[in-house]
């Protein structure tokens, strides 16, 4: 039995670190059922025991229909300059903001979780977006064991909401700042003077200068 969740509680049980490495989240797939009324978003687990214990846990905190978006689901485009087409797909908590204080104390409850798409043209990245931005879906996990798309609609939970940004808007104060491991490296547009990115780059230069200096002082 999982534990209760506290009275008025946040939305702290949607990533367990450690438990989405051990379930090897591989990817995800967009797939169109006939038994079902809208489009589903599969999660793909090397592991689908563990993956299934995921979508066990959210079901239990969340319920079947995340109406709160508890699990703030993202698409991040322009990740990479050097790699127009990389996006990074997110998967953390609502209002899970990055704060360069809380980070630094609690450096191992990131609460996120994010996957690097590499592919060959933009057509993926558009089929994400057309089937699912602005509109109910469902989310379910997916062995990856095939390339045919085989979700698990048992543990699925129906979804309303599906977030898209660009690298270069993303701050310091938004969700998605927590998978933009180089913001230095985003693509920003020309004729952009000065890109939200910058006050992500500042904030993570200056976590990393507190990291140095710890390390100094513990050596």
């Amino acid at each position: 039995m999982f534990p209760y969740p506290e009275s008025n509680s946040t939305f702290s049980n949607v990533i367990n670190f450690q438990q989405w490495a051990e379930a090897g989240w591989a990817g995800v797939t967009c797939v169109n059922l006939d038994s079902h009324p809208f489009p589903v978003l599969g999660l793909r687990f090397k592991n689908i025991k563990i993956g299934i214990s995921i979508f066990k846990q959210w079901k239990y905190y969340f319920g079947e229909d995340d109406q709160q978006d508890a699990i703030r689901i993202s698409i991040i485009r322009g990740i990479d300059k050097n790699n127009p087409l990389r996006f990074v797909f997110h998967i953390t908590q609502r209002d899970n903001t990055f704060d360069v204080d809380e980070y630094h104390r609690k450096s191992f409850d990131l609460n996120s979780f994010a996957n690097m798409i590499n592919p060959d043209s933009t057509d993926m990245i558009e089929s994400f977006i057309n089937n699912f931005e602005g509109k109910e879906y469902a989310l379910a996990p997916e062995p990856d064991t095939s390339d045919e798309a085989m979700p698990i609609m048992t543990y699925a939970i129906r979804k309303r909401t599906f977030h898209v940004t660009d690298a270069w808007r993303i701050n310091h104060k938004h969700e998605d700042a927590w998978a933009v491991t180089y913001p230095e490296n985003v693509l920003v547009p020309k004729g952009v003077a000065h890109p939200r990115i910058n006050r992500l780059i500042d904030v993570k230069q200056r976590f990393l200068k507190r990291f140095r200096e710890r390390l100094s002082q513990t050596s």
